[in-house]
């Protein structure tokens, strides 16, 4: 959350003349609800189905730049499917660099709207431990603090 792949996913997709796909905006409109209401009405086991199934789905498909929600990698053996299938990028920041993105834009996140300044940190810190271990086995990493679209079109060369 925060780092960039939304953002660096669109200009690099309409770059290469590919498909941009937001993978959580692709679960919405094939499930019709929010990605919170995923989770309050159906819980995470159950997206982290649907996710997968999503990601098998997009990985038959050619020409794609896809922005995968945080968690999907660390779940169904994704990042294997993910590697096997295309090149995958890890936009790494700090926590603190991800703080500072995340404090400034909280009402578009509705996860953590209602966090106060320490849980955010808090947050930030404990899912970046859980997760960057699955995420440094992508075949790419790279500061997103500095990467640039021009940048990223040649790991993709």
């Amino acid at each position: 959350m925060g780092s960039g792949k939304t953002t660096l996913g669109h200009e690099l997709a309409r770059r290469l003349r590919c498909r941009f796909v937001d993978m959580d905006k692709e679960l919405e409109n094939n499930q019709q609800f929010s990605i919170p209401e995923i989770f309050e009405k159906f819980g995470e086991e159950q997206f982290r189905t649907w996710e997968s199934e999503l990601l098998h789905k997009l990985s038959l498909q050619q020409n794609l730049v896809v922005a995968t929600g945080g968690g999907l990698p660390c779940f169904h053996k994704n990042m294997e499917l993910l590697n096997q299938s295309g090149i995958t990028i890890y936009l790494k920041l700090s926590p603190e660099a991800i703080y500072e993105r995340l404090s400034k834009r909280r009402g578009n996140r509705p996860l953590i709207l209602s966090f106060s300044d320490t849980e955010l940190k808090d947050y930030i810190q404990s899912t970046l431990a859980n997760r960057e271990t699955v995420y440094l086995e992508s075949k790419y990493t790279v500061n997103a603090e500095l990467i640039s679209v021009e940048d990223l079109m040649n790991y993709t060369r």
